[in-house]
């Protein structure tokens, strides 16, 4: 695991727990060895997660002092004039900052069960073996995305700062528009953390299922026992499963050990309990999260027909409302893939651990272990995090 992310999830606010403490295990590593220095104030544990809330603060205040300084009839006008979409914009920073810190501040009073999170979190990961064994194959997209993302909100950003700066030179105007954008920009970050945390435990999935194969195509059956005088070849034949098994299986050969029945089984039930801790601790996080962006969507579309309806609509806002529409419906479909992805993998190990379990004969085992045991799902206090969700999402919304 690479701790250049979660690092970047710190300065953002997030993750505010000493990530040193578990850094000497070999399956943790650190990329980039030039920005370490840059992220090292990240180890002051709730620098990020103040300065987050002090600035959202900041912005409440100075929204007061503004609202002080205007005469009743200036505020009269205003809403006669454009009301709604005042009310709708002020609605809409409330919920920036409402949502980017509480999420901050109770991961703060969480610390320690988020603490203790990491610590499972990390002693799992240390099951894969050795650092060069555990790149993780969604690492890739994971950080194309991230990396996409982030360029995104930091042009947008820029952007509305110097559109509103044209039209406004006030100082107090530009930071009560830009900064709650800004916030809720920047803490839309968290759903890659969600993401982050899924595609280790699907790495880790992957993985003990490689081992299941390996097992499926190395074991014999054992032999039925027969009484005298029973017909043999009335028996049914057995499968011969190498066939279906590639010679040079990379899934198979990037192992750093095999692992017996009854390890593959403690690590997969490891996985669960971690992934059931996962949404005790994060649900109501998610959930929260979730709301955000479905709000972002809602006041996205508002806008736009706000301005088409004006008479000098500016073509370049309506591209950016659609595309923050877009933007925070793929991360809504983006975490809930996740979550689908994991379910549909267990299910397969499962099965396939189904099949290892008639080809041994483990009767006893498959009584007290296999037959226990759970597909994986992400189940909070308000919902399961998969593709189901969708639907209703955007039935609320259109």
């Amino acid at each position: 695991m690479e701790l250049f992310y979660l690092r970047l999830f710190q300065v953002l606010g997030f993750v505010p727990v000493s990530l040193e403490t578990f850094t000497n295990s070999k399956t943790i590593t650190t990329s980039y060895p030039r920005l370490k220095k840059l992220f090292a104030f990240a180890r002051i544990k709730y620098f990020p997660t103040l300065f987050f809330t002090c600035f959202s603060l900041l912005l409440f205040a100075t929204f007061i002092h503004n609202i002080s300084s205007c005469s009743t009839t200036e505020i009269l006008n205003i809403l006669k004039s454009r009301g709604t979409y005042f009310f709708v914009l002020f609605i809409k920073s409330v919920s920036h900052m409402c949502c980017a810190t509480f999420i901050k501040m109770d991961m703060a009073l969480e610390r320690n069960k988020l603490f203790n999170f990491y610590k499972d979190f990390c002693l799992l990961l240390s099951k894969l073996g050795s650092s060069k064994k555990t790149k993780n194959r969604y690492y890739f997209r994971f950080k194309i995305e991230f990396a996409t993302f982030l360029a995104i909100i930091t042009y947008w950003s820029v952007e509305m700062y110097f559109t509103v700066s044209r039209i406004s030179p006030s100082r107090e105007v530009i930071f009560l528009r830009v900064g709650p954008v800004v916030l809720g920009y920047y803490h839309s970050a968290f759903a890659f953390l969600q993401v982050f945390l899924l595609i280790w435990y699907l790495e880790i999935l992957k993985r003990i299922r490689a081992m299941v194969k390996n097992q499926l195509k190395t074991t014999n059956p054992m032999p039925e026992f027969h009484r005298p005088g029973d017909d043999i070849s009335s028996d049914k034949k057995r499968p011969q499963l190498q066939r279906y098994f590639r010679d040079n299986d990379p899934e198979l050969n990037s192992l750093s050990r095999k692992w017996d029945y009854n390890e593959i089984i403690d690590v997969y039930n490891s996985v669960r309990e971690q992934v059931v801790e996962f949404g005790r601790l994060f649900g109501t996080w998610v959930a929260l999260d979730i709301g955000h962006s479905v709000l972002r969507i809602i006041f996205s579309g508002y806008f736009i027909a706000s301005i088409m309806s004006r008479k000098q609509p500016m073509f370049s806002q309506i591209v950016q409302n659609f595309l923050t529409m877009v933007v925070y419906s793929y991360l809504l479909y983006m975490v809930a893939r996740r979550g689908s992805e994991l379910e549909s993998e267990s299910r397969d190990m499962l099965m396939e651990l189904g099949k290892l379990d008639n080809l041994k004969n483990l009767n006893n085992c498959k009584t007290c272990r296999l037959q226990n045991m759970e597909a994986i799902q992400i189940k909070t206090k308000f919902m399961t995090l998969n593709l189901g969700i969708i639907t209703p999402i955007l039935v609320s919304i259109f």
